[in-house]
Formats: structure tokens, sequence, C-alpha cells
């Protein structure tokens, strides 16, 4: 019993002789190269420690900052003994469901990450308990986690426009999820929030909106637009960038108009990712705690699984606005 314990990590050792006995128990697995069945533990346990991660795998393809949530939620599970599992990175659509992880009780539970229909993940919540949903359309008061998007918009739009910006190009590329084509909840909770706090009331700003088609000539059709409206864009006017693939396609645009970002006119993203400190470090942005997002989505299915339903409660964090060269005072 006290092999066990230790071998499992339940052995607290917390006197010298406690100690003394991990030790040995540790030595003697080692020699005999011991490592644990899972298989076996999870005959006697009736839990296999596996959780599923469902995601598409377009999300994984165009939104390459998943991995951040993705490392907070490895390491959310390597303090409590779970391991992660990638269970779908394509096609997530009802033919899941003929898949042996929803017949057969592969796993403890599933975390469903972005752009899945509120429908479809309230039909893995009913084969799959606990199930959580990370920065995903469906929100309840339990067992979801994701990003405040109006609050981030919103935090934005009054930033730049205590800094006199009168006049804001609101770009962005519409997120849609074939076949059922709805739209994330990003989109419209972050334009809604920019335009509340950019177009206060009795202020004449204006947000002028334009979406860039998703395709492979994203960089060169923007390109046009700013040059067919390079007229209309001073040192009163904001590009914003609603997205990081966006920002990226605007980095390719913007030299082509022969103007100084941040002095002729100013330049702000919505969204950032770890790569956006290096190569845009003066850019003015809205930060997410990505990675702590996944910890919290990671910590949430651990206190599920315990039946702890008061740590479940769902939670909508804020991001923080970190001005930079790309914006000035007008």
């Amino acid at each position: 019993e006290t092999a066990s314990r230790v071998l499992n990590g339940k052995y607290k050792g917390r006197t010298a002789r406690s100690k003394d006995v991990m030790r040995r128990v540790e030595a003697a697995a080692s020699a005999l190269d011991y490592r644990p069945h899972n298989a076996a533990r999870s005959m006697r346990t009736s839990s296999s420690g596996l959780i599923g991660l469902v995601v598409e795998e377009s999300v994984l393809i165009t939104h390459p900052v998943i991995s951040e949530t993705m490392r907070g939620i490895a390491q959310a599970f390597s303090e409590n003994g779970l391991v992660l599992t990638i269970t779908s990175l394509e096609g997530v659509n009802e033919r899941i469901f003929d898949s042996r992880i929803f017949h057969e009780r592969l796993l403890d539970g599933i975390i469903v990450v972005d752009n899945i229909s509120p429908e479809l993940t309230e039909l893995m919540r009913k084969r799959i308990s606990p199930c959580i949903a990370v920065n995903n359309n469906d929100w309840q008061p339990f067992c979801c986690v994701r990003r405040d998007e109006y609050a981030a918009g919103f935090l934005a739009g009054a930033e730049l426009a205590k800094l006199g910006y009168e006049d804001a190009l609101y770009i962005e590329l519409p997120v849609r999820n074939p076949p059922a084509d709805f739209p994330h909840y990003s989109e419209p909770d972050r334009l809604a929030g920019f335009k509340d706090g950019f177009c206060k009331k009795g202020s004449k700003n204006g947000v002028k909106l334009y979406h860039v088609s998703p395709s492979e000539k994203m960089a060169p059709s923007l390109t046009h637009y700013l040059l067919r409206h390079k007229a209309e864009i001073g040192r009163k006017t904001v590009i914003v960038a609603a997205t990081c693939l966006i920002l990226h396609c605007l980095k390719t645009s913007l030299p082509e108009l022969q103007m100084r970002p941040g002095s002729d006119f100013g330049v702000a993203c919505l969204d950032d990712e770890s790569g956006l400190l290096k190569s845009s470090p003066g850019l003015s942005r809205v930060s997410f705690p990505r990675f702590e997002m996944g910890q919290i989505a990671g910590r949430m299915i651990h206190s599920a699984l315990k039946g702890s339903k008061d740590e479940c409660k769902s939670v909508a964090l804020e991001g923080q606005w970190l001005p930079g060269a790309s914006t000035q005072k007008t």
C-alpha cells in the first residue's frame, strides 16, 4: 500500500522517516525499470486520466496563438496528474460521434476550443462530462472560459479616442465555421465594444469597416484598398487590425502607402501573440492572458472531476491595453 502511494504521487513524505521510505521505494522502482501501467490503473480506479482537446484543424492553421492556451492547459494537467490528448484535428461536426472516443469511455473529460457551435458543444457535453468550453460561442454559468471581447474592443476604442483620433479604419477577417457559417462570438463583440468606446456620445468620431476576404490574396487586396483610400488617411486616422492575422497583412501593405505609422497615422491591434513582441515591439495593442486562460480551463476540469462545482464557475478574462509608438497623441 505504501509503495503504491509513493509511485502514484500520493505519499507526502513529511517526516525524515517517510522521506527515507520514499527514496527507497523510488530507488527500487528505478532498478526494476518500473513504469505505471495506465490501463491497469484505470481498471481499478475507473478513470483513465485522459482529457481530450477538441479543436478544428483550420483553427490550428489560422490561429497559431491557440498553442499558448494549450500550453496553459498542459501545465495545469501536469500539476494534477492528468494527460492531454488531441481528440479531433479536422471535421469537427456530428460525424465525430462515430468515433470510439464517444462510444467508449476512453476519456475522463473534454475541452472544446474555439469556433465550434454551441449546439455541437452541447451534444459533446451530453456524451462526455465534464466538458469545458474555451474561447467558444457556448457560454453558461459553469465550465466556460473565454476572453471578454466587448471589454477589449471598448478599452482600445476609448484609449484611441483619448489620444485624439477621430477616424478609425477597422479591418477584420470574418471568422466562419463551415458548413453552418456562424460567426465566432469575438467578431461582433469586439467590433461593438470598439464602436462604443471610440464613438462616445457627443463626439464626431467615426468607424469605417473593411472586411478582408479569406483568401491567399488577402495582403494584395488590402494594399489595393489602402492605396485607393490613401487621401482619407491622416494624422487623425487610426488603422485598427481586429486580429493578429490582419496585422500581419497590414505589415506587408502599409509600406506601399509611403507614410510613417505612428506619426502620419496610427496603427493598433485588438489582439496579440508572443511573436508580436519580437516583430512589432512598438505596437499599441490589447493583450490577453492566453496561457492563463489555458491554466484556468485545466484546473477547472480537474475541479469538475473532483465534484467541486463552486470552482467551476465560468470566467471571462479581460484584456490589457498596451500603448506603443504606433499611436501618438494627436
